[in-house]
């Protein structure tokens, strides 16, 4: 984590735990909410490559995760989930997809006065 977002975290009094490891965090979270890692920020592709791989989630990786953790995910996703974590208990990314749909339509309802 860059230190000047450490910095405003705790500028504004919220704590920040670090984790060394993908890992360690699952087995300690209620959620976790993923995204890709974006190739098109890294100045360095070579940095890119070294560490894509320790941002992918498989489900093996869930054996230790609370019951009650839940992953989230804004879709589409490219390689950083793994289509077996799909089928566990775990993965919530398609029903927040689809919970995406009556807001975006209660919020366009509101900007037409619709509502």
């Amino acid at each position: 984590m860059p230190q000047q977002y450490l910095d405003e975290a705790a500028a504004a009094k919220i704590e920040v735990e670090a984790v060394a490891t993908l890992q360690e965090a699952i087995n300690r979270c209620d959620v976790l909410y993923m995204t890709r890692l974006q190739e098109e920020r890294f100045p360095d592709p070579l940095e890119f490559d070294h560490i894509k791989a320790s941002y992918r989630i498989s489900a093996s990786m869930l054996a230790a995760a609370q019951p009650q953790m839940r992953i989230l995910h804004p879709l589409p996703r490219v390689n950083e989930i793994a289509r077996d974590v799909d089928a566990t208990m775990h993965a919530h990314y398609f029903p927040q997809a689809g919970n995406g749909i009556p807001v975006r339509q209660a919020l366009v309802g509101l900007i037409l006065g619709a509502l």
